[in-house]
């Protein structure tokens, strides 16, 4: 009996297996698809609109991602939205265009009006290449892959490129954000990193104009990652996650008291920083000049005390927390001009800071200039200045043609100023007028005003003053003083002084 029943029991099996597969089918579809997608983006609209501040958007054009990741903010409403991007050369510029949320084999989000914003890098335009008539390969249609559960990120796949893309909550205007992101982008102090993963050395480059991280490890042979990344507001995303050593991350945030990108997936993931000189030079100058009175000049700029300075000159002393730099500077009463230097170190680098305390009172007087001219011979002229109170003038004697040159004085930058095409004199019969050349190159200023060149007084070893000759013109550097005159209408110069050094007696 007992194997009869077992029998039957075993034919029966695939018919009840049937009857509870069909009980579950008619259970998990009770609802079309149509209607489930319907309901999903219902709940997306609702999700969108949730937002009191809005959406950033890291936004990736191109499949191959070749241009890296911008920031977009969106701020939605039922029927429109609000768009906002780093691209825009006025970040507090925003365009409101509308969207939809429809069913196209699956919940689709179309950018549906054009938005001069939001559809750059999909407005075709003529020509080949990078925003031709492929435009940059972006994307203004969307397919929803995900919401998170705390609905705070929105996972979206570009229909064109394929790329997947984060969206997520932010907690300021669009604006704000887009103006913070500006202001961390551009006081990012370094472009090297170093990190230790695993007991691991890496090297990683910061290319924040290619969007680009590339990932090394030195002297393993193992192939650089690179992967292109996203700026946020106070981090970096990167468009994919990637596996250092055995750690997967993707979001890192600015740690800035450190100076280090710390991973948000795994906190022992660390980018440090490495501080070259140059950003202290990029941001104060490699130059400072001062009166002789006691100063004290404050400057801002990240991790400004993660660097060493040492002075040359126990006049000379700095201080620095935190992001502030303090140089202070005690009162020169030598009688004369004086300089110095800071040293800053960094990084295993080095630069130095020259520092001069001078007053315009100290260049008034006898000099001697020394320089080639326009036959290429050497020159020693005497030459001499003064002041009105209300301008300075150099005089060079010229033989027995003294030529006056006006020139300002200012005094944040520490030189003297000399406006082109001024009247200087006479040379025989002919009219002379300033001039400023490149002997290299041959062009010259003619007698064109608007251009300014400048004598930059320097203190040498033995503490007398020099001044150098300095200024640009268009893409070239003035090297010469000249004199030139105007014959027949026609434009010619007359002679000039090449590097000219004067020389203070």
């Amino acid at each position: 009996m007992k194997n009869k029943i077992l029998a039957y029991l075993l034919l029966m099996m695939p018919a009840l297996l049937a009857t509870s597969c069909l009980k579950d089918q008619d259970n998990l579809f009770e609802k079309s698809a149509s209607l489930r997608v319907s309901e999903y983006l219902s709940n997306t609209k609702r999700v969108l609109t949730s937002s009191e501040h809005g959406w950033a958007l890291d936004f990736f054009p191109d499949r191959k991602q070749s241009y890296g990741g911008y920031s977009y903010t969106l701020k939605f409403t039922d029927q429109t939205v609000e768009v906002c991007s780093e691209i825009s050369n006025d970040l507090t510029y925003t365009e409101t265009s509308t969207y939809s949320l429809d069913n196209e084999d699956g919940p689709v989000i179309a950018f549906d009006t054009y938005n001069n914003i939001f559809h750059f890098f999909s407005t075709p335009s003529s020509g080949s290449g990078a925003g031709g008539y492929e435009a940059y390969d972006g994307d203004f249609i969307f397919i929803i892959m995900d919401i998170s559960d705390d609905e705070n990120t929105i996972t979206l796949k570009g229909v064109r490129s394929g790329n997947i893309l984060y969206m997520h909550r932010i907690s300021e205007s669009i604006v704000d954000y887009q103006l913070r992101l500006n202001n961390f982008v551009n006081n990012l102090v370094f472009d090297l990193a170093t990190a230790e993963i695993d007991g691991q050395k890496y090297v990683v480059n910061i290319l924040a104009d290619d969007r680009m991280i590339v990932i090394g490890k030195p002297g393993s042979g193992e192939e650089d990652i690179e992967v292109p990344f996203c700026f946020d507001s106070d981090g970096i995303s990167l468009y994919k996650p990637v596996t250092i050593g055995e750690k997967e991350v993707r979001v890192f945030k600015y740690d800035e008291p450190n100076g280090a990108f710390v991973s948000q997936e795994d906190n022992s993931v660390v980018f440090y920083g490495q501080l070259s000189p140059s950003i202290v030079i990029n941001n104060i100058g490699d130059k400072i000049t001062s009166g002789n009175a006691a100063a004290e000049l404050k400057y801002t700029f990240n991790l400004a005390d993660r660097f060493t300075y040492t002075p040359t000159a126990d006049w000379i002393n700095v201080k620095a927390e935190g992001n502030s730099l303090t140089i202070s500077l005690a009162a020169n009463t030598t009688g004369t001009p004086r300089s110095g230097a800071i040293e800053v170190a960094g990084n295993g680098e080095k630069a130095m800071i020259s520092v001069t305390q001078i007053e315009v009172a100290d260049l008034l007087g006898n000099y001697t200039v020394n320089g080639l001219d326009s036959d290429n011979q050497a020159v020693a002229d005497p030459a001499t200045i003064t002041t009105n109170g209300a301008f300075y003038t150099l005089t060079i004697h010229y033989g027995s043609y003294p030529q006056t040159v006006k020139m300002l004085w200012n005094a944040d930058e520490g030189r003297f100023e000399i406006p082109s095409a001024q009247a200087t004199g006479t040379i025989g019969q002919y009219s002379i007028w300033l001039t400023f050349l490149n002997a290299a190159s041959g062009t010259w200023t003619a007698a064109n005003t608007g251009y300014t060149a400048y004598l930059v007084p320097t203190i040498a070893s033995d503490g007398k003053v020099n001044l150098l000759l300095g200024g640009s013109y268009g893409t070239y550097n003035i090297d010469c003083l000249g004199f030139g005159t105007t014959l027949s209408g026609t434009d010619y110069f007359y002679d000039y002084y090449a590097d000219p050094v004067f020389i203070k007696k």
